[in-house]
């Protein structure tokens, strides 16, 4: 027997009521602009359950009217509403359902802070780092000029003579290199405290005619290569070309890879008698006034000689040594009224 459709309207109504009846509302939210409202609101019924919309057109003399289920229309402030939606749904859903909406954007947004976060550690720890030695090198400063706390007069009047007898030879193209090098033994304080106070000199190559090998007082091994101030470290075949490493300093910087080479072979060998010396430090002194075209060619070389191997010039050992001059001053002053 064939069902009586009136009988299955009336069904389906008493349904709908039923349905409508045990229909809860957990929770609502609302979002609206000058002209429009939108309506979200968590439901939960004995069949069902999640998040519904309505919208509604707004009139300012009949309030609120035109209900309907979510339209967006083009003169809307989509992408504020979507926003809006996206968010309401997450954290109705989150909340009375215990699941998390989780995007691409947001996966690529905590992947941006997390990398930005661990750059900025890194940074924080190269500081860090950089903190750390330059602390110590104070303190290592500090106790060695504590040894020579007394002798800033004496330096002074040796760095005195000294710059006197590199500006001489430079203005009047004076080939010094023997008396530099005599010098620089007898006064090693000017290449750095460091090299002075309980430092030795060492020799590890006697077929290399290496000018200076030190071992400071910390055990770092440095290793000077020492040519006349009077000597460019550059020269140009042309006006305006290429600045080329002076033939003469080429040489002097072959001499002292070879000696440093030298040096680690012997530090390899372990027996009595040969010096245990792992990578030594050596340095080029040459050259005074440079123009600024050959500074940056200079800066260009130690950046690629680095970290073992680094010119410098005249001019900055002699500034180098006057600081180490007023270091000692000013820590005598203080130690004075302390």
């Amino acid at each position: 027997m064939a069902s009586d459709p009136k009988n299955k309207i009336e069904k389906q109504k008493k349904k709908k009521a039923s349905d409508k009846k045990g229909l809860k509302t957990l929770a609502t939210d609302r979002w609206e602009d000058e002209e429009y409202a939108i309506e979200a609101a968590a439901l939960k019924s004995p069949r069902t359950e999640g998040v519904a919309f309505r919208t509604a057109k707004k009139s300012k003399t009949k309030g609120e009217y035109k209900r309907r289920s979510l339209y967006i229309q083009k003169n809307q402030k989509v992408d504020e509403i979507l926003n809006w939606i996206f968010l309401t749904v997450k954290n109705f859903f989150a909340k009375f359902w215990g699941k998390r909406i989780i995007t691409e954007v947001e996966l690529e947004a905590n992947n941006k802070i997390v990398e930005d976060l661990r750059s900025k550690l890194r940074q924080k720890e190269d500081e860090n780092l950089d903190l750390k030695h330059a602390f110590q090198t104070q303190q290592q400063e500090l106790l060695l000029v504590k040894e020579v706390i007394n002798n800033s007069n004496q330096y002074s009047k040796e760095l005195k003579t000294f710059e006197e007898l590199v500006i001489d030879a430079v203005n009047n193209n004076k080939n010094i290199e023997e008396t530099v090098k005599k010098e620089l033994k007898e006064k090693r304080w000017i290449l750095g405290l460091d090299c002075e106070v309980k430092a030795k000199n060492k020799d590890i190559d006697t077929a290399t005619e290496i000018d200076l090998h030190i071992e400071t007082n910390y055990g770092e091994q440095r290793i000077i290569e020492a040519k006349s101030p009077s000597i460019n470290l550059f020269i140009q075949k042309t006006d305006g070309g290429r600045l080329n490493l002076n033939p003469k300093i080429s040489e002097g910087l072959s001499e002292l890879i070879e000696y440093m080479r030298r040096t680690d072979i012997n530090s390899g060998l372990r027996r009595k008698g040969v010096y245990a010396i792992q990578k030594p430090i050596g340095r080029i002194l040459a050259g005074y006034n440079l123009t600024t075209d050959e500074q940056e060619v200079l800066t260009d070389w130690n950046f690629y000689l680095a970290p073992y191997i680094k010119f410098i010039t005249y001019k900055e050992l002699i500034s180098n040594a006057k600081k180490e001059i007023e270091l000692i001053i000013i820590t005598k002053k203080f130690l004075e009224k302390s």
